[in-house]
This record gives structure tokens, sequence and C-alpha cells, in this order.
């Protein structure tokens, strides 16, 4: 394959290829058709850019993907343990020729490539390799009864606020502003509740791009214009006037074509939805109860089956089977991560038929799971001790549970850019030489993406207005330790940022803990928890009983109340 695409530079006189973990939306998670990156890499994480050129072959990628890159990588590509592909063309490959399908890099990458190389814009990536079609799956609207807002509502919201700024149209590509404005749910993205299409919004209508199959089994809503998925951009270059785009996630094919006074900002839409209002907060803390019954079972099944004849893909076939018992379930929000001992040091892996590894010996299960429910999308990470666990692992265990209720608990500003308090949680382990590899955090939708901003609490972030804490975000708390070729520890739930009280310094934000399931107690050194810690944890767990406990019959109830007994 690496043959191949040195053929298409030959042909096309460029000097290198970059292929970009990307659809044309810049979304996170892809359609299949979209997966060029890892079809030729044979890597298949989520995050990665593969450069090619006449005599190498690199693939770039961040620290949550080092160990599986070096697993998965086939032996032709090398590695480079960085995100940044163009600090690497601007030390090595400046002023050389670059294909690049221009549909599939953000404008602001674009802005900073176009200043080092020159960039050939090449679209055919995907049909010289295979002959895969975009998906066709029809839409869906969301539950009535979970619909916080009319479409009708959330458009207008969009277009005042175009109005208020003299801004004619505002274009879309994100696929989850787009569920979020329309109350659409699709299939075209596996875990991720979105479909293809674009939106133009201006002051007085919305347009709506998408392919008409989609639309078999729906009425239209009728303050939408719909309109094939194929005429979005032919359509640009009518537009005029002050047109709003976000070049971090807007591709540079669209802004290419567009002849108007453009105007870089993050999209109204996309701060409307991170800000969950009260009926969105009511159902995900009913998804989270859902989420908690379905690992209550889960955590009984695991403590009273004989794990020696079960592996890593067991239990995640099993959780799932819990989870698929409640009557709102779509899917997992994700692929599980469920790994044993050293498996769990690589941070974002996935069993597979040669991996899976059998629980028949002591050590740490490290499960990283979440659902789509209807009513909202769950993530969290809990490590459970199989037969016996080292003090070492449980000196970890508890180091990381203190960064987790060092974040849990912290009261900052409102409006305070969410990557400084990233340190809050990581204090804890650089006391120890400790630290990790990814984001303390990241934002959740509602029945979306269960990666979704703009927050981001993580110290690699760029701290920008784009990051500043609201209330209403669901946002993600997951601190971890990896021992690569031992074990790892993550533990994370997802809190709502709420209204805490108000000074002379303006409004203070505290998280409210919305997932809603114990640590686990055999694993926890109380002599390195100070007092403040071990009330939190046992208001935690006093909460979830009597949250928790009112849904179970007896025998889970017991256990539950076992799970959750008071720390002294």
């Amino acid at each position: 394959m690496l043959t191949k695409i040195r053929d298409i530079l030959k042909i096309n006189n460029a000097d290198f290829a970059l292929i970009l973990t990307a659809d044309y939306h810049l979304s996170e998670y892809i359609p299949e058709y979209f997966k060029l990156r890892e079809f030729i890499s044979g890597f298949s994480g989520s995050a990665g850019s593969l450069l090619i050129s006449l005599d190498d072959a690199i693939l770039f990628t961040d620290g949550r993907y080092f160990l599986q890159a070096e697993n998965e990588l086939k032996d032709s590509i090398r590695l480079i343990k960085s995100p940044d592909y163009i600090d690497y063309i601007k030390n090595n490959l400046s002023t050389k020729k670059a294909l690049i399908d221009l549909k599939t890099i953000s404008q602001n990458n674009y802005e900073k490539l176009k200043n080092l190389v020159n960039i050939i814009d090449y679209d055919n990536f995907y049909k010289d390799f295979y002959d895969k079609k975009l998906p066709q799956e029809p839409i869906y609207k969301q539950n009535e009864k979970f619909i916080s807002d009319l479409s009708a509502n959330k458009i207008k919201k969009v277009q005042d606020e175009l109005k208020n700024k003299n801004i004619d149209y505002c274009v879309i590509s994100s696929l989850s502003d787009i569920a979020y404005l329309t109350n659409y749910r699709g299939k075209d993205v596996e875990f991720n509740p979105v479909f293809l299409s674009y939106m133009i919004i201006s002051q007085t209508n919305a347009i709506c791009y998408i392919e008409p199959t989609k639309l078999k089994n729906i009425q239209k809503d009728l303050n939408i214009i719909y309109k094939n998925y194929d005429d979005f951009y032919s359509d640009l270059s009518s537009l005029s006037g002050n047109v709003l785009c976000d070049f971090a996630n807007t591709n540079a094919k669209i802004i290419s074509l567009i002849n108007a006074n453009l105007i870089n900002e993050i999209l109204p839409s996309t701060i409307h939805k991170a800000c969950k209002n009260d009926i969105e907060i009511k159902h995900i803390k009913q998804a989270h109860i859902i989420d908690a019954i379905a690992l209550t079972k889960f955590n009984y099944y695991l403590e009273n089956t004989n794990l020696d004849l079960v592996d890593e893909l067991k239990i995640d076939e099993v959780l799932t089977q819990f989870r698929q018992e409640n009557e709102y379930f779509i899917s997992n929000s994700f692929d599980t991560i469920a790994a044993f001992n050293e498996n769990a040091a690589i941070i974002h892996y996935k069993a597979n038929a040669k991996t899976s590894k059998l629980l028949n010996k002591s050590g740490l299960l490290l499960l990283d799971s979440g659902a789509q429910y209807e009513c909202g999308t769950t993530d969290i990470t809990r490590v459970f001790k199989i037969k016996n666990a080292s003090l070492e692992q449980i000196r970890d265990y508890t180091l990381v549970l203190k960064a987790h209720i060092a974040i849990s608990k912290t009261i900052a500003p409102e409006n305070i850019k969410m990557p400084l308090l990233d340190s809050i949680a990581r204090k804890e382990l650089w006391q120890y030489g400790f630290d990790y590899l990814h984001g303390t955090g990241h934002g959740v939708g509602y029945f979306l993406n269960v990666h979704e901003g703009p927050q981001v609490l993580s110290l690699n972030a760029n701290i920008s207005e784009h990051t500043k804490l609201k209330r209403g975000m669901l946002t993600s708390i997951e601190p971890g330790l990896y021992h690569n070729n031992k074990y790892g520890i993550r533990l994370e739930n997802l809190a709502i940022s709420k209204h805490c009280f108000s000074s002379e310094y303006g409004d203070f934000l505290s998280f409210d803990i919305v997932t809603l399931y114990p640590f686990e107690l055999d694993l926890i050194d109380k002599k390195l928890l100070n007092q403040d810690e071990i009330n939190w944890l046992n208001d935690y767990h006093k909460r979830v009983f009597d949250t928790i406990s009112v849904f179970l019959d007896d025998e889970l109830k017991q256990f539950l109340e076992f799970k959750t007994r008071a720390l002294n």
C-alpha cells in the first residue's frame, strides 16, 4: 500500500502525502469509509496522522496510544510519539510539495501548513484504495420524552445571536451540533448517534444538507429546508456578507469556497449544547442511575463467578448484556476497555482474540465503559481487585483516588479556563514522581458524542476562550497511573458544573458528581487519605447506596451495602 501512495506522489510531482484521521466533518470518531489511515498503517487508535514520503512512512499520535501503536504498526512505518506532525514538517520537509485532502484538515491546521509547504489538494485517496460507500442509514427523531427543547427554538437561539452580532450566515459541519439542533439522531458513526450532514443557518432560515434516503423514516421539521448532501459545497459560493465558521472544526475546503467576510469564532450551538439545561440534567442523572444498576449486577457477577474461565472479551460481553436490559439502551458509547494487569497499561487498549487475557491470577482489572441511553450518555472507569493485590497496587490505587477526589472537590470561578484546573489532580501524583499521558477530563454530550467540547480538562490543551468553565457542562474526571508491562489504574466519574456561591469576585462553581458507583474499598490504603478525603468518600458512597439500592432486589442491595460501607 505504501508503494501505491508513492506512485500517486510521483504522478502528482509531490514529495509526501498526509493522511489524517478525519472525515469531512473533522469528527473524532469516524465512519468506516474514512478509516484510510488505519487501513494503510494497521494502527486502529482513534487519533493519529500518517505521513508518507518517497523514502519514509511515519505515524504521529499522542500518549494514549504509544503502546498500542508500537504493537499494531506495520514494520515499514515508524512511530513518532507526538501528535504534532506540523512541527516535524517544519523541521524536515519545509518548502516541499504535499498531497492533502483539504476536506480532512481543519482550516487552523491548513493555515499553519500553507506557509511551510506547497499544498496540492487531492481528494481521491479513498477511491484509490477501496470501493466503499458513505453510510446510508436512516435517521430518527430523538425520543419525545427526552427532548429538552424544540428544534425551532434551538435554531432561533442561534439566529438571535447572528442578528445581535450582525452575522449573515453560520456554516456548521460538526455532526454533534447538527444532531443537537435538529433533535435527530443517526447511526453513521459507531457509538455516536450522529449522521453525515451539513447546515447553513441564516438570520431567517436553516438548511440541512443530507442524503434524501436518510429522511425516509421521519416527519420533516417545517423550520428546516432540506437539500442533498452533495449540494453543500456548490452552495458555499453564494454566501455573502459576514459568515461565521469555527476554523478549528471546519475543513479547509469549505473555507476556500466561501467568497465572503469570514468570522472565525466558536459556533453558538457548540456552547448551547455544552451547557445542559435543567431538563437535560434531570435525564442525564436518570441515565446514570440506569447505568449504576447494570454495573451493580456486573460487579456481583464478577465476584460470584469462576474467573479462571473468564477473559477480557467476556467481561465486555457480560457488562453490555446488563446494560441492554434497560429499554432506553441504544449502544455502548465507545469500545469497552476491559484490561487485566499489563494490558491496562495500554491507555486505550481494546481486547481481541489474540490479546484477551484470562482473569485466572491475582491483579487489577481496569474497566472503562459507557452507554448511549435515550436519556443520556455515560462514561465510567473503575478498577476491580481480582483475587489479591500487591501493596504497590494498593498504594497506586489510593494515589489515583486522591487525585480524583482533589479535582472532584474543587470550587473554581465561573469562566476560568478549564485546562488550568488539570494540575489540581496531578499534584497528588507528582509528589511521588508519577504522572499520566492523557487529559484529566473531557466534555460529554447529551445522548450524543462521549467526547464533546468545547471544555477540556487537560494541561496539554490550548488555553483559549473556548475552554471556559460554565454552568451545566458535563465533564469527565479521570486521573490515572500506568506502569508499562505491569498494570494501569484510572478512576472516572462524570460531573456537572453547578453554581456553588457568589462573592465580590464573582460566581464560583463546583462539580455535581452524576456517576453513581462505588470505588474499590479493598484497594484503598486509609493511611494515605486525610480526613477530608475520607469524609468525601463516605458521603459519596452513602449517596450511591441511597440512590441505587431502591432499584435492587434484596441480594443485590446487600451486596451494594457492603461495597459502600463507611471507611472508618
